[in-house]
């Protein structure tokens, strides 16, 4: 089972004068499973009326007594916003953050800190923080807007994750000479279409991508996109009108070429 994850949503006066308290939720099925289904945001006071938490929810939450997580409790992500994308409430970024957990717990025990993770359109840095603070510990966050790469080194600090290398480029602009076992492509389809060919070959041979950003309207022909490019769907899920896929690497699938 995944480990929980909370996210604190930390609003900013500058950015944000509706929001008056952090608000608390996971897009883990092992803390709310009500919640991941609904895609809404369940704010901290709410918490002492759902069948999953029946106690004091502070309480619940330092006594670390969260489903799936024995003794150790959640893992707890800050993230402020401004004008990035990615607190988490996003179909999409729910999404994404689903497959991630589900990948990072199929890491053997002890390998987690071997484990290489490109986060390709990190906006606020919220799945290279997370995948951090599990314990994956070879980080290269992409971001090309620079006030959202402003908020990402923020968030990155404040979480305490300073192995997280984050670079201030577009994925066509990105070159690190290497492959890593986990690809978060977290991007629009226009951008993930033109961009295809290159995040398969930062990945690793046994590696995944987690690819999220499609419209309903675009998942038929980004799926025949992966095929030619050499990547082979293994999973996918839609939510709200948007589409994520977890993918490998079959090169035999793309002997036609794009």
């Amino acid at each position: 089972m995944p480990k929980p994850v909370i996210i604190n949503i930390i609003p900013d006066p500058e950015f944000d004068d509706t929001a008056e308290s952090l608000e608390f939720y996971s897009p883990s099925r092992a803390i709310l499973p009500g919640l991941i289904d609904s895609g809404s945001i369940v704010p901290l006071a709410d918490f002492s009326g759902r069948d999953t938490l029946t106690q004091d929810p502070v309480e619940f939450m330092d006594a670390g007594r969260f489903p799936g997580t024995g003794t150790g409790g959640p893992v707890v992500v800050s993230i402020e916003t401004g004008y990035a994308f990615g607190d988490g409430t996003h179909a999409t970024t729910m999404l994404c953050m689903k497959f991630l957990l589900e990948c990072l717990d199929e890491v053997q025990p002890g390998r987690m800190d071997a484990l290489s993770l490109l986060d390709a359109g990190a906006g606020t840095g919220i799945l290279a923080i997370t995948a951090a603070l599990i314990g994956v510990r070879d980080i290269d966050a992409v971001e090309l807007y620079h006030h959202a790469v402003l908020f990402a080194e923020r968030n990155i600090r404040a979480n305490g994750c300073g192995w997280i290398r984050l670079h201030e480029s577009d994925i066509a602009g990105f070159s690190p000479a290497r492959v890593y076992d986990i690809v978060a492509a977290n991007m629009v389809s226009d951008v993930l279409a033109d961009n295809i060919r290159k995040l398969h070959d930062y990945l690793a041979p046994d590696g995944v991508m987690i690819a999220r950003g499609v419209s309903a309207g675009r998942h038929e022909s980004m799926m025949e996109l992966f095929s030619r490019s050499g990547l082979r769907v293994m999973r996918q899920e839609g939510r709200d009108g948007w589409h994520a896929y977890i993918l490998m690497r079959d090169d035999r699938l793309g002997a036609g070429g794009l």
